[in-house]
């Protein structure tokens, strides 16, 4: 009997000790809690080297200079030097507006030719991908596109799809390999390729 009473306070007062801990707790002051990560701090917005001028002076950090856009007042940024007509820099205010290879978009010189971005404004507008002398990337609405290759819209010009691809629809498709759809020359005859010993089945290559 003794035992469980002399064992019964003692977990009482260990109840009341975990107690006063926890609302001791409870009353520090913010200031004690750990400081915001560096992570947290929020970043410069200007007059950092590619950012923004910033509207007081100096208007840009570390003796950079501040770059306008001569095509467009209300954009700069800071750098070591300013100079246009480059990659990822302003385009001239005159023609050319950009290096070889590049074209302004969006007031920037940007790569040209490429599937996917924009037409060069000189020499060959998309000279991208070409086989045997015929690109198979044209400039549509500004912009070089694939034409006439792997599922994509036959090209504008007199030969509308690449080799080895079957003209349907508007849609140039791969033929010729295993388990494709039948190549077709243009005396409209069916082939497959011969090097893997395939031959034309009910218009597929087995």
């Amino acid at each position: 009997m003794v035992y469980n009473s002399y064992m019964r306070n003692i977990k009482l007062f260990l109840s009341a000790v975990v107690l006063f801990l926890a609302l001791s707790a409870c009353q520090l002051p913010f200031s004690n809690k750990r400081p915001m990560p560096p992570e947290m701090i929020l970043a410069t917005e200007c007059g950092q080297d590619k950012l923004k001028c910033c509207s007081d002076e100096p208007k840009c950090s570390f003796g950079q200079k501040c770059c306008p856009d001569p095509n467009d007042s209300t954009r700069d940024y800071c750098s070591d030097e300013c100079s246009y007509g480059g990659l990822d820099e302003f385009c001239s205010a005159t023609d050319p507006k950009c290096q070889t290879g590049l074209s302004c978009a969006n007031g920037f010189c940007v790569p040209c030719g490429l599937a996917g971005g924009p037409c060069c404004e000189t020499g060959a507008a998309c000279p991208g991908m070409v086989e045997e002398g015929i690109s198979f990337i044209e400039c549509r609405s500004g912009t070089c596109v694939l034409c006439g290759v792997d599922g994509q819209n036959a090209c504008a010009g007199e030969t509308k799809c690449a080799p080895n691809h079957l003209f349907n629809n508007g849609v140039c498709y791969r033929c010729g390999d295993s388990n494709q759809a039948c190549c077709r020359d243009e005396q409209g005859v069916q082939n497959c390729n011969q090097e893997q010993g395939l031959v034309c089945e009910l218009g597929f290559c087995k």
